[in-house]
């Protein structure tokens, strides 16, 4: 998949291996983006490591601007179910935040599982990200579950899935 954005003229997403996004996943690391971290726990990269090095099937994705420099990224990982796919971490640099890149990532995510065949999306994010939650309701995921989970300073978790039957498209 390549996609360049009508909507962000010179970006575009591509599927990529886990190393063409290392450098983003420092910048995650160094800014604690991802993961509200206490100081004993693991760099995002080893949780990343941890938790999709294991699973056949996951899917890195680089989005890149005019340049080809990378300046976000976004994984995807199959379910059980072979018609469900979650979206796993997502990340836009920080000078490219608050553009609407995010969401541009997210809406081509929904367009490469739609043609995959695909039914269904799965992403959480924590409470307290409003942004990635606005994100995520405004491209019509629904609200599934909230958990609090103390190892990450008290924030919770929120679920929310989409039937890619009402994803709404080209916004």
């Amino acid at each position: 998949m390549s996609h360049v954005s009508e909507h962000h003229p010179g970006y575009t997403l591509r599927e990529c291996a886990y190393a063409d996004v290392l450098g983003l996943v420092e910048e995650a690391d160094r800014t604690e983006a991802l993961l509200q971290r206490r100081s004993d726990d693991a760099p995002f990269h080893r949780i990343v490591d941890q938790v999709y090095g294991g699973h056949h099937g996951y899917q890195v994705f680089v989005l890149t601007d005019a340049s080809s420099r990378p300046v976000g990224f976004t994984m995807t990982l199959p379910e059980a179910d072979a018609r469900t796919v979650s979206i796993g971490p997502t990340f836009i640099s920080r000078s490219l935040r608050g553009k609407g890149l995010g969401k541009r990532m997210i809406l081509d995510i929904i367009e490469w599982a739609r043609v995959r065949g695909m039914a269904r999306l799965l992403v959480a994010t924590w409470g307290s990200n409003r942004a990635a939650r606005g994100t995520f309701e405004a491209v019509g995921f629904r609200f599934t579950d909230e958990e609090l989970n103390t190892r990450v300073n008290g924030d919770s978790t929120v679920t929310y899935e989409l039937a890619l039957a009402n994803a709404v498209v080209g916004n």
